[in-house]
């Protein structure tokens, strides 16, 4: 039995980051640019193509509820470049 591949997109915008994790996909932040340069991606398993497409087309979501996913996202992003700024400064 053949196990199929998750398909993986990489997005750099944590609006459209919150806006998914809204819609219930997983995203997994990640340092994109190395150690001297802490630009924050994510990682998005599964398919989003038609939810970046809702996205772009103003879909309802509740507000409440991307606002929280909006904060949470930029919590991990802010606490991921300071940990690869921790990093840097001790040279690891």
């Amino acid at each position: 039995m053949a196990v199929k591949e998750k398909e993986i997109s990489i997005i750099e915008d944590a609006n459209i980051v919150a806006y998914l994790v809204t819609k219930g996909f997983r995203a997994t932040p990640f340092v994109k640019d190395g150690p001297k340069n802490s630009r924050v991606a994510w990682t998005i398993e599964d398919d989003i193509t038609e939810a970046v497409e809702d996205y772009y087309n103003n879909d309802q979501v509740d507000v409440y509820g991307f606002v929280k996913s909006l904060k949470d996202v930029r919590a991990e992003m802010y606490n991921l470049k300071q940990a690869n700024k921790n990093q840097t400064e001790k040279g690891e």
